[in-house]
């Protein structure tokens, strides 16, 4: 194991003074995924850089690296334990650098696990993780993203049970090729990894089958919200349950004037 561990290439550790640096960087630079974070008239509600923050999704196109597309719906499959269809993810790097960009895919608990995954096995050409099992398929799994550029990766669904419904969060790590040893990193140009998450769902139910009504409970219908500066924004927070017993999916329609965000 030492061995194997001495081996297998060491990033950089990430401290959070690497990421308060960046971020002053960020904002020396008027990047505008910084400036829309922390340029605010409220200047008297210390939550309020936490809540912009908390505002931008993954396809927010100020953000250093974005996705094009954040929800993958497979809909109904018929063809359990076939190769299935594929779908496309679409990654864009808007910086001046180019980036490699690899995938993380949790291991699925229902799915068998063949002897040996999760281990570190050394070949001839050095460390190789063996991956653990899982209903998404990812090619490739790792790639470039040159300079204001994006590239494309395909997700298949390939699940095992049938009258099955399937949800997982993927996630998409992003970081200068520049950086890819420790050795050439220091404090200073330290960027710690961007991460995005594409969410995947599918089911195995037939096409025509209809055996879920949606249960959803919202505690309140009027939402109040405090008062706010012109050109500036306000927050609120409204809870929604779900009573049934699978996942639900739900979508909010965009405000035609822009004035409301969800």
């Amino acid at each position: 194991y030492l061995q194997l561990q001495y081996q297998v290439p060491r990033p950089m550790p990430l401290y959070q003074r690497h990421v308060e640096l960046y971020r002053k960087r960020l904002q020396d630079e008027r990047k505008p995924h910084a400036a829309a974070i922390y340029d605010s008239e409220n200047k008297g509600d210390p939550s309020a850089e936490s809540w912009n923050e908390f505002f931008f999704d993954d396809t927010d196109d100020r953000r250093e690296i974005y996705l094009q597309e954040a929800d993958i719906d497979f809909g109904a499959m018929s063809n359990v334990g076939g190769v299935g269809d594929y779908r496309s993810i679409t990654v864009v790097n808007r910086t001046d650098v180019k980036y490699t960009a690899m995938f993380m895919v949790p291991p699925d608990n229902y799915v068998d696990q063949p002897e040996g995954a999760g281990e570190i096995e050394l070949t001839t050409l050095g460390p190789v993780l063996r991956p653990l099992e899982t209903c998404w398929k990812i090619f490739p799994e790792k790639a470039d993203i040159l300079p204001h550029s994006s590239t494309q990766f395909k997700v298949a669904f390939r699940p095992v049970y049938g009258n099955a419904y399937y949800a997982q969060a993927l996630e998409l790590f992003a970081y200068p090729k520049s950086q890819r040893n420790f050795r050439l990193v220091t404090d200073e140009n330290f960027v710690p990894s961007h991460c995005v998450r594409p969410v995947c769902s599918g089911n195995t139910f037939p096409a025509s089958m209809e055996a879920f009504t949606p249960k959803l409970r919202v505690p309140t219908t009027r939402i109040n919200f405090p008062p706010c500066t012109v050109n500036d924004k306000a927050y609120q927070v409204v809870e929604m349950f779900n009573d049934a017993d699978t996942p639900m999916r739900y979508q909010f329609d965009a405000d035609q004037l822009g004035i409301y965000m969800v």
